[in-house]
This record gives C-alpha cells, structure tokens and sequence, in this order.
C-alpha cells in the first residue's frame, strides 16, 4: 500500500455474471455486423463473376432456391443445392460404369438434416 495502489477486490458473482452477458451482446453485435459485410461483399462478387461470364446459377428444382456457382478452373464446385442438399447436376457416367470406384474416389455427402450410413454408401 505504500505505492498508492490499492489491491483489486474480486467481483461479485453477480458483476461477473453482468460482464460476462455484456461480453456475449458486444460479440453478438460484432458478429452481426461482420455476416452483413460478408454477405455484401458475397453478393458484389458473385455479380461481378456473372457479368463477365464466369458464374452460372442453377435454380433448385426441389426447394428454388437460386444457386450461383462460379466457373474457374481449380475451383471445386458442389453439385447440392446449398439450402436443402438436393443433387442439382446428373450423376456422371463413371457412377454407372464403376459404382465402387466412383464412391472410393469421391465423399459420400448426405443433404442437410440426413445422415449417411456405412450401409448406404
């Protein structure tokens, strides 16, 4: 106490419980704040892409909603639906010819709320 400090007392459970709540509502804000300008900055370049021809958007024929897919070599593109899972593109010919050697090559991905079993697959 002789440098004019004044040990910290510790909070009560009640002032931790306070700061913790304000903590999750500061992060929820931030959180917010940032999925909009993710989602802004998404929609820009997805615009951009389809201007000068390098997206296609495929409409769900299960749920509609609108899929834009981007068409750059390397890129990897999911033929599920991103909202309900349904397959949008034909299964390709290998899955006829050589079912085992098509699923050993690819993941077996189930749609959204649906599990895959080592039955299934």
């Amino acid at each position: 106490m002789a440098d004019g400090f004044r040990t910290p007392k510790k909070l009560s459970g009640k002032q931790l419980t306070d700061q913790v709540s304000l903590i999750n509502a500061r992060l929820d804000i931030l959180t917010n704040a940032m999925a909009g300008d993710v989602q802004r900055l998404n929609v820009l370049l997805f615009s951009y892409l389809k201007e000068v021809g390098k997206a296609e958007e495929i409409e769900c024929p299960k749920c509609g909603i609108s899929n834009i897919r981007p068409l750059i070599e390397g890129i990897e593109i999911d033929p599920r639906c991103v909202n309900c899972g349904y397959l949008l593109d034909d299964l390709p010919e290998e899955v006829f010819n050589d079912p085992a050697k098509y699923l050993e090559e690819n993941e077996v991905v189930a749609p959204v709320g649906e599990t895959v079993t080592d039955e299934e697959s």
